[in-house]
Order: structure tokens, then C-alpha cells, then sequence
């Protein structure tokens, strides 16, 4: 939102606030005319929980009202338990507005059904721009292919030395592989896969480590799959990292490995080109763009350990191949940094409301 901002001259961001938390991740605004409307959290997985959203509708509204009359344009995103209210509510006031579904764009089993909602009205009721996380064809002209970047081009070109040493490496070959998976330690991100490949791994003879960063609900289920495999001096639980920690596990790391069942934006492998990190991705969402179709990366069905397990066993011969794949996959990246997101999304509301108001 702030490399978005810099294309307006005053930005008003409204969602629910909470007190940060002394092992919190976060990120900071800087940019001075970007300000905040905070408003209640509520929501759950229980009923009761659900209920009290209804209690939260008088601030919501009131919300919606007064950033009505002051913005030109507003920008929703999907799926969410506020900006869903705030659909049919500008909606209904004809506001110029654009959106991002950042959800999974293609249905899945046990998918919310206001999710599946969300995405009816934005295919046949919502006519501003949209962007989706999709590798499909697009058939409605509002809709744009979208990604979910982190990174600016600074920040690309300072990584290029630390890239060049690992692309060294890899000419000369490595007998230790590193690997790294990021994520929320829950079901549907699937790290128990890729813990299971390395015991195959580890049955031919390699020499490797995985570190898994995340907390969630599994820990100590992973923690003991971990000790009963065998794998204690291979694979490491690092738990919750900051964005600085998490830099520099980037830069020990050659490889990332996400093994999702779902998986909307793909953050990590992208992250994970700024360092020059080959991705391993689970066949899909969008993994298809972060690896070229193959030429920067590897695709495997999330639930094919064995297949996983052979990619996996691959990387030990040849390594000179990655020298060039490091190359694709980084300028892959530096074509899709913040600036670029921001240029994009920029030019399309331009074109869209500008022209036309």
C-alpha cells in the first residue's frame, strides 16, 4: 500500500487494530500521508463469534460513510470480513473502486462459502478492475493477473553479490544442501510432505538441512514426526522469525520448498528469488510463473512424496545448471517488485476511471 500511495496524495487505510505483541511480525508505514481509521475486531470460527460482526455494522457503516465522502476511489480487499459489507455498500453508491481477491481464485473442497460468494459478484456483478491470483486465462476484460511482491529494486540489486557466491557454489559443486519452507504450521500447508521426503533423502546417503519457520498448531506434532524419522540433526523447527531473521535464513538457504494444497500469491518463492533461491513448489495456484513453466524451478503434486523425494535427490548432480536457472528466476523478480505492482495498478485505474470521469 505505501508503493501504492505514492501515485495519490492522500491515503486512508481502515481495518482492525490490535496491540502488538512483543514476538509480533510487522511491517511499518512511512510515508506521511497515509493515515488510519481503526475499527473493532471481531469474527471467528464459532458461531457466537460470527454473530458479533453484527455488532461491529454502526462503526463499519460509519466508516464507509465518511471515507465515501472524502476519497475519490477505494480500494477493497477480498476475501474479508469488512470489505464484503463495504462491497455493496459502494456498490449501491456507484464509488469508483478497484480490488484484489488474494484468495485461492479457484474453488476448492471446503472452501468458505462467502468466499465462493465473493468471487461470484466479482465476475458478475463488480465491473472495476480486479486483480486475481490465477496462471488460467482471463475471459472478462476487468480482470488482471496479479502477484503479491515484498521487495523494491534496491533492495534486488543489493542481494546481487551474496547471488553471485551462491551461484559460485553451485559451479563448484555442494555436498551439503540447504533447504528452507516458510509458512503457518497448519494442515493445508503440507510441511509434514516435505519432512517425509527428507527421510528418503536422507536413506540415499545425502547430506542436507531443512529449516521449517513457522509457528501454528502442528509444532509438536512436527517436532516428534522429526524425532521419530530420525532427522533431529537434519531438520530444524525455527519457529516464528522477523523479516530481518528471515533474510538472513534466505541467504544460507539454496533452496525453497512450499508443498501447499492451496496456495493463492505464492509470497515465499518470490521472496526467495531476491536471494537467488531455486523454488520447489507444489503444482498449485500460481507456482506455474514461479518456476518458468520449469525453467527456474521444480512442480510436484503436494501429495507425491516419492516424486518430491527424486527432485529433491536431483540437485546433488550437475549443479552448474542452477548458475543459469538463478539467473531467469532473479530477473523474473526484479520484474515484479513493488515499484512494478504499484506501476501496473496505477496505470489501469488511470485508464479505467480518469479517461472516462
Amino acid at each position: 500500500m505505501e508503493a501504492l500511495s505514492a501515485y495519490f496524495s492522500e491515503v486512508i487505510i481502515t481495518c482492525p487494530f490490535t496491540t502488538c505483541k512483543i514476538d509480533s511480525v510487522y511491517t511499518t508505514y512511512k510515508a506521511a500521508h497515509i493515515k488510519f481509521i481503526p475499527l473493532p475486531i471481531v469474527g471467528g470460527d464459532t458461531i457466537k463469534q460470527k454473530l458479533k460482526i453484527l455488532t461491529a455494522f454502526p462503526k463499519w457503516f460509519k466508516t464507509y460513510k465518511q471515507l465515501g465522502y472524502w476519497a475519490d476511489i477505494v480500494y477493497m480487499r477480498l476475501p474479508d470480513n469488512v470489505s464484503l459489507p463495504a462491497f455493496f455498500y459502494y456498490l449501491f453508491k456507484r464509488k469508483s473502486a478497484f480490488i484484489t481477491y488474494t484468495g485461492t481464485w479457484d474453488n476448492y473442497k471446503g472452501e468458505a462459502l462467502t468466499w465462493r460468494l465473493e468471487k461470484w459478484l466479482l465476475r458478475n456483478v463488480f465491473k472495476g478492475p480486479c486483480w486475481v491470483y490465477t496462471n488460467k486465462p482471463l475471459t472478462l476484460n476487468h480482470f488482471h493477473k496479479g502477484i503479491s511482491p515484498s521487495y523494491n529494486r534496491n533492495y534486488w540489486h543489493s542481494q546481487t553479490m551474496l547471488v553471485e557466491k551462491k551461484k559460485n557454489d553451485f559451479y563448484n559443486g555442494k555436498e551439503v544442501l540447504r533447504f528452507i519452507t516458510v509458512g503457518a504450521l497448519v494442515p493445508h500447508k503440507n510441511q509434514v510432505a516435505i519432512i517425509e521426503a527428507c527421510k528418503l533423502l536422507k536413506e540415499k546417503q545425502q547430506l542436507f538441512e531443512l529449516t521449517i519457520v513457522g509457528g501454528g498448531p502442528l509444532f509438536k506434532l512436527y517436532k516428534q514426526k522429526i524425532e521419530e524419522l530420525g532427522l533431529e540433526k537434519e531438520v530444524v523447527l525455527a519457529g516464528k522469525k522477523t523479516r530481518n531473521e528471515l533474510a538472513e535464513l534466505f541467504i544460507e538457504a539454496d533452496f525453497v520448498i512450499q508443498m501447499p494444497y492451496q496456495e493463492p500469491y505464492g509470497k515465499v518463492p518470490i521472496e526467495g528469488w531476491f536471494y537467488g533461491l531455486i523454488p520447489i513448489l507444489s503444482n498449485v495456484g500460481v507456482s506455474e510463473a514461479f518456476t518458468g513453466d520449469g525453467k527456474f524451478g521444480y512442480l510436484c503434486s503436494p501429495a507425491d512424496i516419492q516424486k518430491l523425494a527424486e527432485i529433491m535427490h536431483s540437485l546433488y548432480i550437475n549443479q552448474q545448471r542452477f548458475v543459469d536457472m538463478i539467473d531467469a528466476g532473479r530477473m523474473f523478480a526484479f520484474h515484479n517488485t513493488l515499484e512494478d505492482w504499484a506501476e501496473q495498478y496505477n496505470s489501469v485505474i488511470t485508464s479505467t476511471y480518469v479517461r472516462t470521469n
